[in-house]
């Protein structure tokens, strides 16, 4: 603040009181107030009732002592507590309101709330799970797959993988290709930047990531039996190729950038990855997943076949056939004949 002596002061120095001008903010423009500060002696029989503005371009009316100290502390008050606003920053943004897109990216959540990716156009600031309180908003936890369950809410997710033996975290992408993903998984893995997805950890687990595993070639096939070293429902590779599984399991492709080994439906138990039994169609059905394409085959007559495509533009889609027809190569198609 500025300090100077009033008019009234510098006119007559014998002026029993002070008046010191505050320099301060008013509105958009600025104001001068006037304090009052006894620096006489107490002997003096003058009593002072108030103080004048005397800045010709803002006049204000007279004030008392008390009615200027009340002011002021008033004014002192709100600055203050809009100092302490800005310094804490504190988040502007609603309970469930709008906290970003893919686009302008993730903004602010309450402290009890976290950004959860609806779409590209919208993220929403949602309660935080109550098992699951560290997110992480358009971050991938890769690898370390140990289930994936479809169709559930982001909430469910975390409750799923608190019931899961062996799930320390989880990445649920609600825009996944057909309907929402939820990848329950054994560590946090690698995590990576991956717009639209959302990961969890699950309250009371390390959160040390997994070690990234050393990239080797996958042995060439030979007339012997190999050993995959593929987990059960661990990624088994993209639209870039497929690779092995262990016994029991095959290779399904989700999208283009994730395949999974899952068991096989009980009543195909002969799956072939990136192929399609070209012909031979007698219905289309759109089933979520592959298992149901199967079901689906069983109950209707005269289906001895089909070939289901999960990333198929709109939602996954199921052609059954009267027969297996030719095997023809086409990437994220998986087909399966009747046991």
């Amino acid at each position: 603040m500025h300090f100077n002596f009033s008019e009234t002061q510098q006119r007559n120095p014998l002026h029993p009181f002070h008046c010191y001008w505050i320099q301060t903010a008013k509105w958009s423009s600025r104001l001068k107030f006037t304090m009052m500060v006894n620096t006489r002696s107490r002997r003096s029989s003058q009593s002072p009732t108030s103080c004048f503005a005397s800045d010709a371009s803002d006049q204000v009316p007279p004030y008392s002592t008390l009615e200027f100290l009340k002011t002021m502390i008033a004014r002192i008050t709100v600055a203050f507590a809009g100092l302490v606003a800005v310094v804490s920053g504190a988040c502007s943004t609603p309970s469930f309101g709008n906290c970003g897109s893919d686009a302008a990216g993730v903004s602010c959540c309450q402290s009890t709330q976290y950004c959860q990716p609806w779409n590209a156009n919208y993220y929403q600031c949602l309660d935080l799970p109550a098992k699951c309180a560290q997110q992480f908003p358009n971050v991938d936890f890769n690898g370390d797959d140990i289930q994936t369950i479809y169709g559930i809410q982001p909430g469910e997710c975390c409750t799923r993988c608190s019931e899961t033996a062996g799930c320390k975290a989880y990445t649920f992408v609600n825009s996944n290709p057909g309907q929402p993903a939820c990848y329950l998984k054994s560590g946090t893995g690698t995590r990576t930047p991956s717009v639209g997805a959302v990961s969890g950890i699950l309250t009371g687990t390390s959160t040390t990531p997994t070690p990234t595993p050393t990239m080797t070639p996958t042995p060439t096939p030979t007339t012997s039996s190999p050993t995959c070293t593929t987990a059960p429902y661990g990624s088994c590779g993209s639209s870039n190729g497929a690779t092995c599984c262990p016994s029991g399991y095959y290779c399904q492709p989700w999208n283009d950038s994730f395949y999974q080994c899952i068991q096989p439906p009980a009543k195909c138990s002969k799956q072939l990855t990136d192929k399609d039994y070209y012909g031979n169609d007698i219905k289309t059905v759109y089933v979520s997943l592959p298992s149901l394409c199967c079901d689906a085959c069983a109950s209707t007559a005269g289906c001895k076949a089909y070939t289901y495509i999960n990333n198929n533009p709109g939602q996954p889609v199921c052609y059954l056939k009267s027969a297996a027809g030719t095997a023809t190569t086409k990437i994220g198609a998986v087909s399966g004949t009747l046991n």
